[in-house]
């Protein structure tokens, strides 16, 4: 099963949000899921809009390539922060409506993961 990764990004130093995105990815990875991480995503469409506008991303083109990700996901991991942003309640809400399954990080490191569809 995809797992999209959904925190709180905006405003916070890259390297911070970057670092817990990672630690998520891997533990997810060791728990048997396939992940996409927005962090990755976003890289990845800077140096494209890079490459043919010679600028970064606006924040509708993140949250754009964001959605695109968790809609090709079965499911969505929220860690701690997610209450705390504007995109990350937007996935929330995508999430819900289009009955994506809630993996609940707090469980993952324990080992196996507690999954709920809602």
């Amino acid at each position: 099963m995809k797992v999209y990764i959904s925190r709180k990004m905006t405003g916070l130093e890259k390297d911070v949000y970057t670092k817990a995105f990672l630690e998520k990815e891997k533990v997810l990875k060791q728990n048997g899921y396939d992940v996409f991480n927005p962090v990755t995503g976003a890289e990845a469409l800077e140096r494209k809009i890079k490459k043919i506008y010679q600028r970064l991303p606006t924040y509708e083109e993140y949250m754009t390539e964001a959605l695109k990700g968790l809609l090709e996901s079965e499911g969505i991991c929220q860690l701690s922060n997610w209450r705390d942003s504007r995109g990350a309640l937007c996935e929330y809400s995508v999430a819900l409506a289009t009955g994506k399954i809630f993996v609940k990080s707090f469980s993952l490191k324990k080992g196996g993961a507690k999954c709920q569809k809602l």
